[in-house]
């Protein structure tokens, strides 16, 4: 059988889009006993897809980035837009860092949902990760900081 060049193409994407569906796909935790629970228990995880920069305007950023709470730790890989008010000569980013958590609280929001506040030194900073976790699973994040400019983010709530 031969395919001309238009259905070829048609016939690669959809082989492409029965491959992407084959993937394991995110459980996303959702329900106001099941949030504050994984919220209580130290173990949830972020994944990002919302940026909101002080200075800058706000956008969509590429799948992959992400914060992970587990135990008394907390993994960070974040994208930074903003101005540093001292600055950092590492290659790595300055919200990209494992670290142990010097704080932790776990609290019913105002409007419903969790409100998780975790703080953590990273060499010589010292950032506030304030989550409100929403009952439907969506997240909003601000990162505070003395040394930089606060940011804030959007994701969704996966195990």
């Amino acid at each position: 059988m031969k395919l001309s060049g238009l259905s070829l193409i048609a016939a690669s994407l959809l082989f492409a889009g029965m491959a992407a569906g084959c993937s394991t796909p995110q459980q996303y935790i959702e329900g106001t006993s099941q949030v504050a629970r994984v919220a209580a228990e130290r173990n949830f995880n972020v994944s990002i897809n919302y940026v909101r920069p002080l200075r800058m305007s706000s956008r969509y950023i590429s799948p992959g980035y992400s914060v992970r709470i587990k135990g008394d730790s907390i993994m960070s890989d974040l994208p930074f837009f903003g101005v540093a008010h001292r600055a950092d000569f590492d290659s790595e980013g300055p919200l990209c860092f494992t670290a142990r958590m010097d704080d932790y609280s776990v609290k019913p929001a105002k409007r419903g949902g969790t409100r998780v506040k975790a703080s953590v030194r990273h060499k010589q900073e010292k950032l506030v990760y304030d989550f409100l976790l929403g009952a439907n699973g969506e997240v909003t994040l601000n990162v505070l900081s003395v040394f930089r400019d606060d940011i804030g983010y959007s994701g969704d709530l996966t195990e």
